[in-house]
C-alpha cells in the first residue's frame, strides 16, 4: 500500500470490498472507489474469486482478505490449507449435510470412532487391502454377493452356519480335512459320484 492510500485509510481498519481482479496470490479489491491489492489471510480458508464481496483488514502496510461475505453465483466450496485442516469439537457434534454427494480424497486416512452407525442404500468399496479388527461384528443384510479371486479364512474358535437352504458349487477339487465329522440328515441324502473311495 502506497503512502497516498495510507493517508486515506485508517490504520487497523476493516473494510468491505469486491474482488475485481486476480493476479496469482494477489487480489485487486475495490472498496468505496478505492483500489487495494490484498492477499488472502491464512485464516480465510476459502479462495476468493471475481465479484466476491470480501472483508478486508488494513494494518500498516499489509492488506489481507479475512473472509468471504457474499458470492453471487453458486459454486463448489473449496477449503484450501497448505499445512492441513483440523476440525475439533470439544463438546457437541460435527455434522456434514450434502444434498448430492460427499467426497473425500486422501493418500492416507486414519479414523478413530468409539461408535458409528452407517446407513447406506448402495455401498461400493474398492481397496487393495482391508483389515478389520473387531471383538464383535453383527451384520443384518437382505442380500450379499461376493466375488473373490482368493479367500483365506481362519477361525480359531467355533464356527456355525445356519440357513434355510444351502448350495455349494466347486468347479475344481474340494478337500475337507477334519479330525472328527458328524453328519445328521433328517430327510433324504444322495451322493452322486463315478468313484467313491472310503478307507
Amino acid at each position: 500500500m502506497n503512502k497516498l492510500m495510507a493517508s486515506i485509510l485508517e490504520q487497523n481498519s476493516m473494510l468491505h470490498g469486491v474482488v475485481k481482479d486476480v493476479d496469482g496470490d494477489t487480489y485487486v479489491i475495490v472498496s468505496k472507489e478505492i483500489t487495494l491489492k490484498a492477499k488472502k489471510a491464512f485464516s480465510c480458508l476459502l479462495t476468493p474469486v471475481l465479484k466476491d464481496k470480501v472483508l478486508v483488514s488494513v494494518s500498516h502496510e499489509s492488506v489481507y482478505i479475512t473472509a468471504i461475505l457474499e458470492r453471487d453465483e453458486e459454486s463448489t466450496l473449496d477449503i484450501v490449507a497448505k499445512g492441513g485442516i483440523n476440525i475439533v469439537s470439544q463438546e457437541g457434534d460435527i455434522t456434514f449435510n450434502a444434498e448430492e454427494s460427499l467426497n473425500a480424497f486422501a493418500s492416507k486416512s486414519n479414523v478413530v470412532i468409539s461408535e458409528v452407525s452407517f446407513l447406506s442404500n448402495i455401498t461400493n468399496i474398492k481397496a487393495q487391502t482391508i483389515n478389520v479388527i473387531s471383538s464383535i461384528y453383527q451384520g443384518f443384510i437382505d442380500k450379499v454377493s461376493l466375488r473373490y479371486k482368493s479367500v483365506d479364512k481362519i477361525v480359531e474358535g467355533h464356527e456355525e452356519n445356519q440357513s434355510l437352504s444351502s448350495r455349494r458349487i466347486v468347479k475344481g477339487t474340494d478337500i475337507h480335512q477334519v479330525q472328527e465329522s458328524i453328519t445328521s440328515v433328517k430327510g433324504q441324502m444322495k451322493v452322486d459320484a463315478s468313484i467313491i473311495n472310503m478307507g
